[in-house]
C-alpha cells in the first residue's frame, strides 16, 4: 500500500515540475523547419510554404545564436478572383514564365542571417537586400508596381516580424502545469500595415521532456484580432518541435474592410 501511495506521489511530482524553456544553440548545429500558412479571405484563397535551414555560425556566452537561415523548397497555391496557380520548387524544375512561380522560384537557396537569443526573441535580421534584387530580376518588366510591391514585402523588418511569429518568446523563470506568462508581438506585413498582439501562454504539460503550451492570441492596434495557437517545446533538446496558430483579424485593402483567417504552422524536420 504504501508503495501505491509513493508511486502515486511521485507521478503527482512529475506533473507538477517546473523547468527551464531555452534554446540551447550549439557552434555548427543545423535545425530545418517546415513552415506553411494559409490566408483565407471572400476574394481570395492562399497557401505558401517554405522548408528552410538554420545553421548556427556563433553563439555568445548568454546563449544569443546567429543564425544562416537558407530558403530549401518554396510552395504556393492560389486562387483569386485575379486566376490561379500552382507552384512547388521540388517538383516544377523550370517555372512557368510570366507567372509569380517565377518570382517564388528565385527564393530557393537564398540566404540571410538573423540572430536569435535563448528565449527566442529575433533581435536582428539582415540580408533581404540581396533577396529583393533577385525576386526583382525575377519579376522582369511586366506587372506595373511590382517591383515596388516586391520592395515592401521583402525588407528586413518583415522578416524579422515573420521569424518571432514562428520563434515564440519563452518565459525568464521557470515554469510548470498552469503557469502563465504574456508578452506582445509586432509585426508588418505589405499592403496590411504594422499590427501589434499580445500572447497570453499556458503552460499544459509536460511528457517525455516535451513542454505543450497553450497560447491565446489577441489585439490590433487599430483593428481587433483574436486566434489560438499549441506549441511543443523540447526541454532537453532545446528547440521548437511544432506549432499551429490561427489568427481572425480585419484587414484593409484597397480602401475595403474585409476579414482574414490565417492558420500558420510550423514543425521541425527530423533527419
Amino acid at each position: 500500500m504504501k508503495l501505491l501511495i509513493s508511486i502515486a506521489a511521485l507521478a503527482l511530482l512529475a506533473q507538477e515540475e517546473k523547468v527551464e524553456l531555452r534554446w540551447k544553440w550549439q557552434k555548427g548545429q543545423e535545425l530545418v523547419y517546415l513552415t506553411s500558412q494559409k490566408n483565407a479571405n471572400e476574394f481570395m484563397r492562399q497557401e505558401t510554404g517554405t522548408t528552410y535551414s538554420m545553421t548556427v555560425s556563433d553563439v555568445t556566452e548568454k546563449g544569443e545564436a546567429t543564425l544562416q537561415v537558407k530558403h530549401l523548397r518554396v510552395t504556393s497555391k492560389v486562387l483569386s478572383v485575379q486566376g490561379a496557380f500552382e507552384y512547388d520548387s521540388d517538383k516544377d524544375k523550370v517555372p512557368p514564365e510570366k507567372s509569380p512561380a517565377l518570382i517564388l522560384s528565385k527564393l530557393v537557396g537564398q540566404t540571410f542571417t538573423a540572430r536569435m537569443t535563448a528565449l527566442g526573441e529575433i533581435t536582428d535580421i539582415q540580408g533581404f537586400d540581396k533577396i529583393l534584387a533577385a525576386l526583382v530580376e525575377g519579376a522582369g518588366e511586366d506587372i506595373p508596381g511590382l517591383r515596388d510591391h516586391l520592395a515592401r514585402m521583402f525588407t528586413n523588418e518583415t522578416f524579422k516580424s515573420t521569424m518571432q511569429q514562428m520563434a515564440p518568446q519563452l518565459p525568464e523563470g521557470k515554469v510548470g502545469k498552469g503557469d502563465a506568462w504574456s508578452s506582445d508581438h509586432s509585426f508588418s506585413m505589405a499592403d496590411i500595415g504594422k499590427k501589434t498582439f499580445t500572447v497570453k501562454s499556458t503552460f499544459a504539460e509536460l511528457q517525455d521532456q516535451v513542454a505543450t503550451i497553450q497560447q491565446e492570441i489577441h489585439g490590433g492596434e487599430t483593428r481587433e484580432a483574436q486566434g489560438k495557437s499549441t506549441m511543443k517545446f523540447s526541454v532537453d533538446r532545446g528547440c521548437l518541435i511544432s506549432q499551429k496558430s490561427t489568427i481572425e483579424t480585419m484587414i484593409s485593402q484597397q480602401g475595403q474592410e474585409m476579414a482574414m483567417k490565417t492558420t500558420t504552422e510550423v514543425r521541425l524536420v527530423e533527419k
